[in-house]
């Protein structure tokens, strides 16, 4: 058996239900269409709407199942369109899932945006309701990457829910505005380096630890994976802002000591023990640390570092104020400005977790 993950067929338009064909009407040229779209001519091939002329090239080749796709249409349209991009999406996987009841023997890859937690269910709608084998996301959508924060409930789910996951660069890649509206560069170069980018930052920013029974393949064979993973495998271990957890380990651990036995790191570290106000001094420094190894763990919690700071340092200080021992005048202005610090950071984490839950 020969199966192609890697197929396209799409629904050649028969009307303008979401408002976007003067944006993407292309120039009839033979039997194909040159289209513009965003300044970067590209062909439109019929072969890519002729299912009957696939099954048919295929079969002579020799491929007996294809998985069919539609890598662009959900990108683009919900660039342009001013309706709900889900509406979007669920109008193309119906499309899609239509192309493939035409085909038997052969089956579907839904698609999503990543991005969009709320499109979480139309995932589960693509492998319940229609069948669909897995899912088909771009390497970047409308130019934001999928590693991204919003992207955690789509990739607890795929991996919870154990779903392939086929990644595919968009239409329109990293870079486009950098010369690349000649020798078809945007597809040649732009595309295969849209996913290097997407899988580099996926593997620094310690997301694939983060989620490590994911199921993926990447189309073109990683892009322009390949030429760089020695680069890459340097990043890693150089460590740095945005690398794995493990790079936060050191801060944590020293930021507990200061706070548990001051004075021994004191000792340890100077030759020296702290005492006196260098005790409530290096437990402050304390906290810093522990808030920055929070802040940097897998590049991901700088706003619950922020917060975990301003929080323990209002709570110290208000602890030195209440024993009296250590008491300047500006200790509780320090209090009072740390609390009010902590209730906005606090209120900024919520707004954003709800934002992406429901984006």
């Amino acid at each position: 058996m020969i199966v192609d993950v890697h197929t396209h067929c799409a629904t050649r338009p028969r009307d303008d239900p979401f408002g976007v064909a003067h944006v993407l009407r292309g120039t009839p040229v033979g039997n194909d269409t040159v289209t513009n779209y965003r300044g970067l001519p590209a062909v439109s091939y019929h072969d890519m709407y002729d299912l009957e002329l696939q099954q048919e090239v295929c079969a002579k080749a020799g491929i007996t199942v294809r998985l069919i796709s539609n890598p662009f249409a959900a990108e683009v349209m919900t660039a342009v369109s001013s309706r709900p991009a889900i509406d979007i999406v669920k109008y193309l996987n119906d499309q899609n899932a239509a192309t493939v009841a035409r085909a038997p023997g052969n089956f579907g890859l839904g698609t999503v945006n990543p991005l969009d937690a709320d499109q979480v269910a139309e995932g589960e709608r693509c492998l319940g309701a229609l069948g669909f084998k897995g899912l088909l996301i771009t390497s970047s959508w409308h130019g934001q990457f999928i590693d991204d924060e919003k992207a955690f409930p789509f990739w607890e789910w795929a991996e919870a829910r154990q779903v392939p996951i086929f990644i595919h660069p968009p239409r329109v890649p990293i870079g486009h505005a950098q010369q690349m509206d000649q020798f078809k560069l945007d597809e040649l170069v732009g595309r295969p380096f849209d996913t290097a980018m997407a899988l580099a930052r996926m593997i620094l920013s310690g997301m694939l630890d983060r989620y490590s029974r994911l199921k993926i393949v990447v189309a073109h064979m990683g892009g322009g994976l390949l030429p760089i993973m020695g680069r890459l495998d340097f990043g890693w271990r150089l460590g740095c802002a945005g690398m794995p957890e493990r790079a936060a380990v050191g801060e944590l651990a020293t930021g507990l000591a200061l706070l548990i036995i001051p004075s021994l790191v004191g000792q340890l570290l100077l030759g020296a023990e702290l005492n006196g106000v260098a005790i409530p001094v290096a437990r402050v420094a304390g906290i810093a640390l522990l808030a920055l190894g929070i802040a940097c763990w897998a590049g991901r919690f700088a706003l619950v570092g922020m917060v975990t700071y301003s929080t323990l340092v209002a709570l110290y200080l208000a602890y030195l104020g209440f024993a009296g021992r250590f008491v300047g005048v500006l200790l509780w202005p320090a209090v009072a400005l740390h609390i009010v610090l902590a209730v906005l950071l606090m209120a900024s984490l919520r707004s954003e977790r709800r934002g992406s839950a429901g984006r």
